[in-house]
């Protein structure tokens, strides 16, 4: 059985940015789950996970949906290489500021600059006031909106990625390790992969593992195929949008008034197959049980599925 590595972010658009590279590093030995802090839930970590944060500052967030003795790597970000190839064609010395969304950020890039591409000059912005004339380039990590619209010329080198010692702690935890040797191969090849995201070519590359918030369209075929193994597919997915409706309609509800709603829609359950097809939603994490009486709840988990369950469907 595969291992599962969770990875949790603080933006939207950074989540997937790491998940293709753990993919791409990753994906034969290991399930990639990606999301964010803000889309976190109860339902989304298990025990066995081995949970990725991209900053310490996720950890006191996180902490709460943490199990006793929980595996959590807390990952370094270095710059991508293969993005940045434009840095070995500069002159050397050349006097570069970097620009980044928060002041730490810019100072980690700059040492990650220094260690790799040191024939330049780096300073982070903040330290020095922005005067026209004074760098031969700025740059950002990613953050291309943040480019000062002035005659300096910008470099965008695309967000910076898990650091290849993060890389190597994240292979130590797993069941089924990648050897040394190869791991370096994956990280370049998954660092080349990340540089040419953006081209159609690579889009139509990525079908097979994109991620739609936090879940993989590979996650989401084996999860369909699980729930077809449970049984009649279209029932358990009216399952699942009973509890989409009680959480719009904030009730907690019960297995009859779940019965109830089913039976409107014309599925005839009786409370005992009804208890079965629960567990194997459970077991899939698409439903969470609560304890007392805060009932079961779908899981965000859950709500995804249905997203790429409807938007397949249309495609149909």
């Amino acid at each position: 059985m595969k291992d599962r590595i969770v990875i949790i972010t603080t933006y939207r658009n950074y989540v997937n940015h790491i998940a293709y590279q753990m993919l791409q590093i990753f994906g034969d030995r290991a399930h990639i789950v990606a999301t964010t802090s803000e889309d976190l839930d109860g339902g989304h970590l298990k025990r066995e996970d081995i949970i990725v944060l991209s900053s310490d500052i996720l950890y006191g967030i996180v902490q709460p949906y943490l199990h006793e003795n929980q595996n959590v790597i807390i990952a370094k970000r270095e710059v991508n290489v293969a993005a940045a190839e434009q840095l070995l064609f500069l002159p050397p010395k050349q006097k570069i500021l970097v620009v980044n969304d928060t002041k730490q950020n810019a100072d980690d890039a700059v040492a990650s600059l220094k260690n790799i591409f040191f024939e330049h000059e780096y300073v982070a912005f903040g330290d020095d006031p922005f005067m026209e004339g004074t760098y031969d380039y700025i740059l950002t990590p990613g953050e291309r909106h943040l480019l000062p619209k002035t005659g300096t010329p910008g470099i965008d080198i695309g967000s910076r990625i898990l650091s290849i010692d993060s890389i190597r702690e994240i292979n130590e935890s797993l069941k089924h390790r990648v050897d040394l040797s190869i791991l370096h191969h994956r990280n370049l090849k998954s660092q080349l992969f990340i540089a040419k995201e953006n081209s159609p070519v690579q889009y139509e590359q990525l079908a097979l593992n994109a991620t739609y918030e936090g879940m993989t369209i590979q996650r989401f075929e084996e999860i369909k195929h699980e729930m077809e193994a449970l049984g009649y597919l279209d029932e358990l997915v009216a399952i699942l949008y009973v509890y989409v409706q009680g959480k719009e309609r904030l009730q907690s509800l019960g297995r009859r008034r779940v019965l109830q709603m089913l039976h409107e829609q014309n599925y005839t359950f009786s409370e005992q197959q009804l208890r079965r097809k629960l567990e194997g939603l459970q077991q899939l994490e698409l439903l969470l049980a609560g304890s007392g009486r805060s009932g079961t709840k779908i899981t965000s988990l859950g709500e995804q599925f249905l997203q790429m369950y409807r938007e397949q469907k249309e495609k149909e």
